[in-house]
């Protein structure tokens, strides 16, 4: 691959990417406002997790990659979305959740968080089947398949997407960023073990059922 392209293709990823700052939060605002800003409780919630929260990024990331798979620039979405080995998937999902949840279980009670177990809400739960789903297309998908395609290299494209993934949850002490960018590596390993993303979709799943149970 070319200089020129490794440029265009990191640039391309990046822009897709950015619509993360520039238009999406904008647009979650004003759904926002339309709904009264009562979008953290019932159904809305539900609805936020559908259309709103990382939906357009999503879409963006999905439409860069269609095209840039049409110039035969990246491989198509559908090999990263194939579940060739059902067995495998599931095998590599099991070792990853566990992996991630103790892990981050020792993080928290690390940095002084206490346990607070409560019963799920059902409808933040059914959201994030959506907005998991959304999450590792951009990440363990688009952004992945660009850093290996620049790279050449598996485990650049794992690292760089466990970066940047550990960034973008400002949210979180620094300590507890530095856990998820631990908790994204294994999920890395399983996506290359697995050839795809829906092995990290349900180590996303599980292990936000169960931590969010535990503590959130």
């Amino acid at each position: 691959m070319t200089l020129a392209r490794r440029v265009a293709l990191l640039a391309i990823g990046a822009a897709a990417y950015c619509t993360a700052y520039f238009p999406n939060p904008q647009f979650r605002q004003w759904v926002r406002g339309l709904a009264g800003n009562s979008m953290n409780a019932g159904p809305w919630v539900f609805l936020r997790h559908l259309l709103v929260q990382t939906t357009m990024v999503a879409l963006a990331c999905a439409l860069a990659w269609w095209l840039l798979a049409r110039r035969g620039w990246l491989p198509p979405m559908r090999e990263s979305l194939h579940v060739r080995e059902p067995r495998r998937i599931l095998a590599w999902a099991a070792i990853a959740s566990v992996a991630i949840i103790a892990f981050t279980i020792g993080a928290i009670v690390a940095i002084g968080g206490s346990f607070a177990p409560h019963v799920p809400r059902g409808w933040d739960v059914l959201g994030n089947v959506f907005s998991n789903f959304y999450e590792e297309l951009i990440f363990s998908g688009f952004l992945f398949v660009v850093l290996r395609e620049v790279s050449g290299r598996d485990a650049v494209a794992v690292v760089g997407v466990a970066l940047i993934f550990g960034a973008v949850h400002t949210q979180y002490p620094i300590e507890l960023r530095a856990s998820i960018v631990i908790s994204a590596l294994m999920m890395g390993v399983a996506r290359v073990k697995t050839g795809t993303i829906w092995t990290v979709w349900l180590v996303h799943m599980v292990s936000d059922i169960i931590l969010d149970a535990l503590f959130f």
